[in-house]
């Protein structure tokens, strides 16, 4: 908001974001050394990017084939005990600029 020159003041309203939502969203498994696994949920919105990450660090399938990542479907070709952690998806639309997002998780736990 900026002051004009006479003494009031002027609000500009931008475009209105839609936020994305999650219709199918992902669970929670336990797992055993060398399973596959593959997650995936669906959202709902415009134009939508996935990021997804693991304890809060962003997983890539780029030098790797443990990992494939394909925007809402995330594939471990073999799980192992260091794969066990929190992963989550964000999920977000872009407009002008603009960002809206939300996020969807789901815990690996190995089996005993």
């Amino acid at each position: 908001m900026a002051g004009l020159d006479d003494g009031t003041s002027s609000i500009q309203v931008g475009p209105t974001l839609k936020i994305p939502r999650i219709l199918q969203p992902l669970t929670s498994m336990r797992c055993c050394d060398g399973d596959s696994v593959t997650f995936a949920f669906k959202a709902e919105g415009e134009d939508l990017s996935y990021i997804w990450d693991k304890n809060g660090r962003v997983i890539s399938s780029r030098g790797t084939t443990d990992f494939l990542v394909n925007g809402p479907q995330l594939t471990i070709s073999k799980v192992y005990g260091e794969d066990e952690g929190v992963y989550r998806c964000k999920v977000s639309h872009f407009s002008k600029g603009l960002r809206a997002g939300t996020e969807n998780f789901f815990v690996i736990v190995q089996a005993q």
